[in-house]
């Protein structure tokens, strides 16, 4: 079986850490499952009505799916949601009131995800739901514990301890669609779903089957995603490339076909992406 987070990085719109939010890597058990752990630091943030100013984020297809729990030390309650794959951008704006929050999120990596659920990935495309529609036991063993824990690094450590414990049941990872993706990301992308099926050894009805139930996604939007991705982090990293190269090497027609693309998924050009990344 493949480790495939060696072969894939995604990563988010912004991706330096601030002093709003913070990735930290999981143990090694963990890291063939989980991309990161990410939210607050401590202390936990402050939003205060008299000085509020309007601001938003962008939060573009990462192919990840994360569970989020939101911490309200005013009222002392704990949002908890679960975010699937998204093929779109989407903004996300600060809170217009008093009160004091913070933010602890698990980072999944798309092929891991059915190892934590309690039901399969269907209709999980762009949802934004309460934890339970798929995770029976994350909130009962966990929101508690992340009202009491403020430090990230000391909820890290009893999270893992919850996810290692998960890691034990008798959920087994689907060596198809364990298989399936390693030919995507090894491919970043560039491969037919024909040629998948064809390296799989498996029909294109059953590839489908099987990467909705497990995933969530089509095989095709997921080959779409994993490109952008691997084009995103490419521009991230070496920011003085040619967009011309970058279009010819991910197998677009003319760099206007690769510019409209890129802004369906990042939401903005390639040029304002990465002024937007770094500012």
């Amino acid at each position: 079986m493949y480790n495939l987070a060696n072969h894939f990085k995604p990563i988010i719109a912004k991706p330096q850490n601030t002093m709003k939010y913070v990735e930290i890597s999981p143990c090694p058990l963990l890291k063939p499952y989980i991309r990161c752990f990410w939210g607050s630091p401590q202390p936990v943030l402050k939003f205060r009505k008299e000085a509020f100013i309007p601001h938003s984020t962008i939060i573009i297809p990462d192919t990840c799916m994360d569970i989020i729990f939101d911490i309200d030390y005013y009222s002392n309650k704990v949002s908890s949601n679960f975010c699937g794959i998204n093929n779109a951008p989407f903004r996300i704006f600060d809170i217009n009131k008093t009160t004091c929050i913070s933010t602890f999120a698990i980072r999944f990596n798309f092929w891991s995800v059915y190892l934590f659920s309690n039901i399969g990935m269907k209709e999980s495309l762009n949802a934004f739901i309460d934890i339970n529609e798929y995770f029976y036991d994350f909130k009962s063993n966990l929101e508690t514990l992340l009202i009491e824990k403020t430090a990230m690094e000391e909820r890290i450590v009893e999270v893992e301890k919850y996810l290692i414990k998960r890691l034990s049941g008798t959920k087994q990872l689907n060596n198809n669609i364990m298989n399936a993706s390693y030919f995507i990301l090894n491919a970043k992308g560039l491969i037919s779903v024909s040629e998948i099926c064809t390296k799989v050894n498996i029909s294109q009805r059953q590839l489908q089957r099987l990467f909705l139930d497990f995933i969530g996604v089509s095989p095709k939007k997921l080959t779409d995603l994993v490109r952008f991705q691997n084009i995103w982090k490419e521009m991230h990293d070496s920011p003085n490339q040619n967009f011309a190269d970058i279009s010819y090497r991910y197998n677009y027609t003319d760099q206007s076909h690769f510019n409209n693309d890129f802004k369906k998924y990042a939401g903005r050009t390639p040029n304002k992406a990465l002024i937007y990344a770094k500012s």
